[in-house]
């Protein structure tokens, strides 16, 4: 069955393809299970892929989140689905919150659940700290959350169970430029940023219906309040991560600057990692061969 059931009650889209040692893919925020379909179905013969989407996403876009932190709720799921598959030991794998995901799920204390980690262009905490200007949107974050703060308030003053077609043009023109923004910094040139800044900003029909769901268009906010509000700084645990680990970083990273990623290594020594040169925070599509590559690579390892 593609829809699995959690602790909740709420059932979850998961897709499950090819037969063989089970892997796990978790995919960021504004993504769904299908953009890992490139790399996945080449390898049906010897692996066996699962490919939650998240809360908010894709096909479980209107499942909702039951609790004020949206990992908490995500780290959850992957526990309620390896459950319900009956899977002790698996391979897991995330990219941007995927990651995240992955990392909190360490933090939870289930990676004893997993065999080998595949961490990608993600730091180990969204917001700036010490100082360092190296999480989300890096030296741009400031601006980026004072923007997400002010829609928050903006759609408390509406409602959040009020309809999206709705809200008030103002509101939900400022909701897809900052979403257009959002996919801008995955992008790693400028014209591909230009691409999707435009295309939120006059395109808000075909993005709300296309590429974004806007049934539960509130779990957006609750992810955006998660950022910048909650503690998602899982540095103190990434010492508990004994499996190994490869870490693959988009060296033009926007989104989250290279150097906040590294820090992952200073505490897991052991980590290998992969850095593309040339790609930003999509190794996948900005150096598809190599990614493939170094993927296949990832499952091949030995335990």
């Amino acid at each position: 069955m593609p829809y699995i059931p959690m602790r909740d009650g709420a059932k979850l889209h998961v897709r499950t393809l090819g037969r063989g040692q089970p892997v796990v893919l978790l995919h960021g925020f504004g993504s769904n299970s299908t953009h890992w379909l490139p790399n996945v179905l080449p390898l049906l013969h010897r692996y066996r892929f699962i490919l939650p989407d998240l809360r908010g996403f894709g096909r479980s876009h209107s499942v909702g989140l039951n609790q004020a932190n949206a990992f908490t709720n995500y780290v959850q799921d992957i526990e309620d689905v390896l459950d319900h598959l009956g899977l002790n030991q698996v391979i897991l794998g995330g990219i941007s919150m995927g990651a995240l995901t992955g990392l909190q799920f360490n933090q939870h204390g289930h990676f004893h659940r997993v065999s080998r980690y595949l961490h990608i262009d993600q730091a180990p905490q969204v917001r700036n700290l010490d100082g360092i200007q190296d999480g989300l949107f890096g030296l741009d974050q400031a601006a980026m959350f004072s923007r997400f703060q002010s829609l928050t308030r903006a759609v408390d003053t509406i409602g959040r169970n009020t309809p999206y077609w709705e809200i008030p043009e103002p509101i939900r023109r400022e909701m897809m430029e900052i979403f257009g923004e959002f996919f801008g910094y995955a992008m790693s040139l400028p014209i591909q940023r230009a691409f999707w800044r435009q295309a939120f900003r006059h395109g808000e029909r075909v993005m709300a219906n296309t590429i974004l769901g806007i049934e539960r268009w509130e779990t957006y906010i609750q992810i955006m309040e998660t950022y910048v509000d909650l503690d998602t700084d899982t540095r103190p645990t990434l010492a508990q991560i004994h499996v190994p680990l490869t870490m693959m970083v988009g060296m033009r990273s926007i989104m989250y600057p290279p150097s906040g990623q590294m820090v992952i290594r200073d505490h897991v020594p052991h980590a290998r990692v992969v850095a593309f040169e040339r790609a930003g925070h999509l190794p996948m599509l900005d150096q598809p061969v190599r990614f493939q590559r170094e993927f296949t690579r990832f499952l091949e390892e030995r335990d």
